[in-house]
């Protein structure tokens, strides 16, 4: 990854209920609840090499399990749609390319992972945009989109095949995740045209999600409005798994290529804040910790990773990595707990 400074914003918080896409704990409700101590009978166990997994309660797990995921939700506002109306390739007559003006807008970008559900909740995100809603075709075909009703002006997925992804059966014919969430997005039942999606199939890591992503938009001049569309994406809207909103959010005000950047803390949430031309926000699937874990994405594997991450937001700021967030005593606490509890198997 890149040590590379940038010049960064995120819109402010959300003031009312209305206004929040969901409603985990926020740190406020953390510091309320006292937490019930994993026991620790074992030292030896940095990488989950101490007392197994099930040598603890199910309860006491779950309870610091929940903390930690909800410290990594950040619960920031979506930005609303471009003002301007997107018009798909496909119908000409209502394109920018016919003039100079430059339309600025919003773009979806999401991070690809085992977790398919990412790639529906980005899907249905971007058809949220619609200006018009579609008109369902007598014969059960694809929908029929209005004329220029993208507002969304890009549906991007970056992503290759990763460690967790390699032997999954989503993933088996070998892939990209990035090319089986786009095959997911084009098909029934979201039908999303393929000129509005974007694939980037290398990246392995988050940092490669931002250089390899920026390399292909600014090749494709959409960073600058000077590509055949006219348009010039100024907010990015990410999508990712709950548990790695915040590490998302850090690691791309950090290395997105731009000027300086500022950070502030605001009623228990980390906001950018700058007078830079990029915006970032970051959302997910409204999913509580006890309705996250699946077949596909087990509880044990879930809270070593995200434990994982958790160290990394600590350490990463130091490497160049990302930008420094806060991290509660409490939350921390949990997080330490669970390594003692055997989840340490994911960690730096």
């Amino acid at each position: 990854m890149g040590d590379q400074s940038n010049q960064v914003a995120v819109a402010s918080q959300p003031t009312t209920a209305e206004e929040r896409p969901h409603q985990p704990l926020t740190v406020t409700d953390l510091n309320m609840t006292p937490l019930p101590a994993v026991p620790t009978t074992s030292t030896n166990n940095d990488k989950g090499t101490g007392p197994t997994i099930s040598s603890y309660s199910s309860d006491s797990i779950n309870t610091n399990a929940s903390t930690v995921y909800n410290y990594h939700r950040m619960n920031l506002p979506l930005f609303p749609p471009s003002s301007n109306i997107i018009a798909s390739t496909a119908t000409p007559s209502i394109s920018n390319a016919s003039n100079n003006t430059i339309q600025e807008t919003t773009a979806i970008f999401t991070l690809c992972s085992l977790d398919i559900r990412i790639a529906h909740h980005a899907a249905s995100l971007f058809l949220s945009g619609l200006s018009s809603p579609p008109s369902t075709k007598s014969s059960g075909g694809p929908p029929e989109i209005p004329l220029g009703a993208y507002q969304y002006s890009h549906l991007i997925f970056s992503g290759k095949v990763g460690a967790l992804t390699a032997n999954h059966h989503q993933f088996s014919d070998g892939r990209a995740e990035a090319t089986v969430f786009a095959d997911i997005a084009s098909s029934a039942p979201y039908h999303i045209p393929p000129d509005k999606i974007l694939i980037e199939p290398s990246a392995t890591n988050t940092g490669e999600n931002v250089r390899f992503t920026y390399a292909l938009l600014n090749e494709a001049g959409l960073l600058d409005g000077s590509g055949p569309e006219k348009v010039k994406i100024t907010k990015f809207v990410l999508v990712q798994k709950p548990y790695m909103e915040r590490r998302t959010f850090a690691t791309f005000v950090k290395q997105w290529p731009g000027g300086q950047k500022t950070q502030t803390e605001r009623g228990g949430s980390e906001e950018a804040e700058a007078d830079g031309n990029v915006e970032f926000t970051v959302t997910s699937p409204p999913l509580a910790w006890q309705d996250y874990p699946d077949a596909d994405n087990p509880r044990d594997l879930v809270i070593s990773i995200m434990v994982g991450d958790l160290v990394r937001i600590k350490e990463y700021p130091a490497k160049g990595y990302q930008i420094e967030q806060h991290i509660p005593d409490q939350v921390w606490e949990a997080g330490q707990r669970l390594i003692r509890a055997g989840y340490g198997r994911h960690l730096p």
